[in-house]
C-alpha cells in the first residue's frame, strides 16, 4: 500500500511540475530575488522552480502570494500549493486546498487527483477510492486527466481489494481440515454451497460434523426434514448433540434418529417430548457418557431406570419432580462410572435423599462432583445416615436453595470445594444445630457460604480448630456473602494465620467491614489476589491502603454498591498500581 501511494505521488508530481528551464529563466531575476517576480505568472513559475530544487518553503511563499493576486487560474495555483504542503508534511492544509479545488470546479479532474493523493498520504485509502469513483461520474470523458483517474483508481482498488485466492491453492488439505474442525455446524453447511470441491472436502471431514447443536439454527423451529437429513448423512460421525428449537413431536423423532448413531456420547435435551413415555427412548443410548435433560422433569422411577439403562454415564444434569409432591428417594440404581451429578428438584418434598446417605459410596463410588439445587424444596433426613466421611472420591459439593430438617453429620474427608447457598436448617423440626460437619476437612480449598442464617463463625472456628497443629490450611478461596456473620468474627482467623494462603476473599454485605479491618487484612493475608468488598462500609482509604500494601500484590477489587461512594481519585490511584475494579 505504501509503495502504491509513493507511485501515485511521484506520477502526479511529474504531471504537475513540468516546466522548461527556458521559460523559468524568462520570469526569474538572475539573483533569484523574489521581488523581481511582480506578477502572478512569474510567481507561479518561480514557485515551480523552487519546488523542483526542493526549496519548499520558498515555493509555498510564492504560491501563496500568487494566489492572493490571481483572479483566474486559481485551480493551477491551488494544485501547486497543495503539493507543496504535502512535501512539507502539512497534510491538513494540503487537504484543505484540495477541497477548495473541488469547490471551484467539480468537473475538473485536477481537484479529484490532488485530493485523492492527499487522502492516500493520510492513509484514508477507502475514502480515496470512493473519491476516484465519484470523479469518474463527474469528470467529462474529454478531460485529458480522466485517464489518470482511471489508472490510479485501478491501482488503489487492487491494493485495497487484492484478488481472492482459493485456500486450496495456498494450504495443503491437512491444514484446511484442521481449521475446519473448529467451525460450527451452520458454518460448515455454508461451505457445502461454495463449490463442488469444498463440498467434497467438507463431507469427507466426518470429525467436523461430530458435534451438532440445533439451537444454533437461525430459524426458531428447525424443520424435521433438515434434522433427519443431517442425522442420516452424518450418523456414523455424530458424537455430541444438543436437541432444541424443534417441536415436541419432532423432538421424540429426533431422539430415535440419534439413538442409531453408534458414536454418540453426549446428549442435551432442551425441549419437551411428545408424550411422557418417550423419555424411555433415552434407554437406547447405551454408550452415553454425558446427559443433560432440561425442560422435562424426571420422576424417581424414571431417574433410576435411566441410570440402570445407561451404565456408562459419567456426567448427568437432570431436572426432577413428582406428581405427588412428596416422594421417597432412598433407593438409587448403581451408577459405577458417574463422576459428576447435578440434580435440581422442583416444588416437592424429598424424603430420605440417597445423595445424603452413607450408602452413596457404594452406589456411586467414583462420584467426584455433586450439585443439588431446589426450587421450593424441603428435604427430610429422618431415615438417612448423613455421615459421608467415607466416600472415597467426592471432592466437590454444592448445595443450593432448599430446606433441611436436620444438619449433616459429616462430609467427605477428601472434599476440596464446598458451596452452601440459601440452605436453611429448619429450627422447628431439627434439633439445636451443632454444625460440626466442616471438622476434619483438611484438603478443603474452596469454601463458599451465601445467604445462610446459621452460625458461620462457629463452623469456621470448628474447622480451623480441628486441624492438627502440624497442618497448614489449604484454603485458597473463601466467600462469605450476606450471612449471619460480622467482620470482627473474621479478625481472629486472620491474626492466627489461618487465612495466609487465601488468594480470593469475598465478603459482600457482611456487617462491620470497614477501613480498620482492611488494615488487619493487609498485615495477615499476603497471598490475596482478588477481594470482593461490595455492600460494605469501606472508603477510598481502604483502596489506597490495598494499593500501597508492600507485602500484597492485589489484582482485582469488586466494589458494587458500597455503603459510602468510593472517590474517583482512589479508584484511579488503585488502577495506577495495577488493580482492576468492577
Amino acid at each position: 500500500m505504501l509503495s502504491l501511494v509513493k507511485s501515485n505521488v511521484s506520477s502526479l508530481a511529474a504531471v504537475r511540475f513540468t516546466a522548461s528551464r527556458a521559460n523559468i529563466n524568462v520570469f526569474m531575476d538572475p539573483a533569484g530575488d523574489l521581488g523581481a517576480a511582480d506578477d502572478r505568472r512569474a510567481l507561479l513559475a518561480y514557485g515551480q522552480s523552487q519546488y523542483a530544487q526542493r526549496n519548499y518553503a520558498n515555493a509555498l511563499t510564492a504560491f501563496t502570494t500568487a494566489l492572493g493576486q490571481a483572479e483566474d487560474d486559481r485551480m493551477r495555483i491551488l494544485d501547486n500549493r497543495s503539493a507543496t504542503y504535502c512535501k512539507l508534511g502539512d497534510l491538513d492544509l494540503a487537504f484543505k486546498d484540495g477541497k477548495r479545488m473541488l469547490k471551484l470546479d467539480k468537473s475538473d479532474a485536477r481537484g479529484y487527483l490532488r485530493t485523492a493523493q492527499v487522502l492516500q498520504l493520510k492513509k484514508r485509502f477507502e475514502d480515496a477510492l470512493r473519491l476516484y469513483e465519484h470523479a469518474l461520474k463527474s469528470v467529462d470523458s474529454k478531460d485529458e486527466n480522466r485517464s489518470k483517474i482511471e489508472v490510479f483508481k485501478a491501482k488503489l482498488d487492487r491494493a485495497i481489494n487484492p484478488p481472492r485466492r482459493d485456500p486450496f491453492s495456498i494450504f495443503p488439505p491437512e491444514i484446511i481440515a484442521m481449521v475446519l474442525q473448529h467451525f460450527n455446524v451452520p458454518a460448515l453447511l455454508k461451505l457445502l454451497r461454495v463449490s463442488k470441491r469444498w463440498n467434497q472436502l467438507t463431507v469427507s471431514l466426518g470429525q467436523a460434523f461430530s458435534r451438532v447443536d440445533f439451537t444454533l439454527a437461525r430459524q426458531h423451529t428447525v424443520p424435521f426434514q433438515a434434522v433427519r437429513a443431517y442425522c442420516v448423512r452424518h450418523a456414523k460421525f455424530i458424537e455430541s448433540a444438543v436437541v432444541g428449537c424443534i417441536t415436541p413431536q419432532n423432538a421424540s423423532k429426533t431422539l430415535r434418529l440419534l439413538s442409531r448413531c453408534p458414536r454418540l456420547a453426549e446428549l442435551s435435551l432442551n425441549v419437551q417430548l411428545a408424550t411422557p413415555e418417550d423419555i424411555k427412548i433415552l434407554h437406547d443410548f447405551t454408550g452415553l457418557k454425558q446427559l443433560v435433560v432440561w425442560h422435562r422433569e424426571l420422576t424417581s422411577a424414571e431417574f433410576n431406570s435411566l441410570l440402570a439403562a445407561c451404565p456408562t454415564l459419567e456426567y448427568a444434569k437432570l431436572l426432577l419432580s413428582e406428581a405427588k409432591k412428596r416422594q421417597d428417594w432412598k433407593s438409587c440404581s448403581p451408577a459405577p462410572r458417574i463422576r459428576s451429578l447435578c440434580l435440581t428438584f422442583y416444588e416437592m418434598t424429598v424424603m430420605n435423599p440417597f445423595f445424603f446417605d452413607s450408602s452413596l459410596k457404594d452406589t456411586m463410588p467414583v462420584l467426584e462432583e455433586l450439585e443439588v439445587s431446589g426450587v421450593d424444596v424441603e428435604m427430610e433426613l429422618h431415615g438417612v445416615d448423613t455421615d459421608l466421611s467415607d466416600h472415597p472420591s467426592l471432592c466437590t459439593l454444592s448445595l443450593n436453595k432448599f430446606t433441611l430438617d436436620a444438619a449433616l453429620k459429616a462430609l467427605p474427608t477428601r472434599l476440596e470445594k464446598l458451596t452452601l447457598n440459601s440452605v436453611l436448617i429448619d429450627p422447628v423440626i431439627g434439633a439445636v444445630p451443632v454444625y460440626s460437619f466442616l471438622n476434619g476437612l483438611s484438603k478443603l480449598r474452596v469454601l463458599s457460604f451465601s445467604s445462610l442464617s446459621c452460625d458461620i463463625g462457629f463452623m469456621i472456628d470448628g474447622y480451623f480448630s480441628a486441624l492438627e497443629s502440624s497442618l497448614t490450611p489449604d484454603l485458597t478461596i473463601l466467600d462469605i456473602a450476606y450471612c449471619n456473620f460480622t467482620a470482627e468474627e473474621l479478625v481472629p482467623f486472620m491474626k492466627k494465620g489461618y487465612l495466609r494462603s487465601v488468594t480470593e476473599l469475598g465478603i459482600p454485605g457482611i456487617m462491620g467491614m470497614n477501613d480498620s479491618i482492611t488494615e488487619i487484612m493487609i498485615d495477615t493475608m499476603p497471598s490475596l489476589k482478588m477481594l470482593n468488598l461490595s455492600l460494605t462500609e469501606v472508603t477510598g482509604y481502604s483502596v489506597k491502603l490495598l494499593a500501597d500494601a508492600p507485602n500484597m500484590n492485589l489484582e482485582r477489587i469488586l466494589l458494587l454498591n458500597p455503603a459510602t461512594p468510593i472517590s474517583r481519585d482512589a479508584i484511579e490511584y488503585g488502577r495506577s498500581k495495577g488493580i482492576t475494579f468492577r
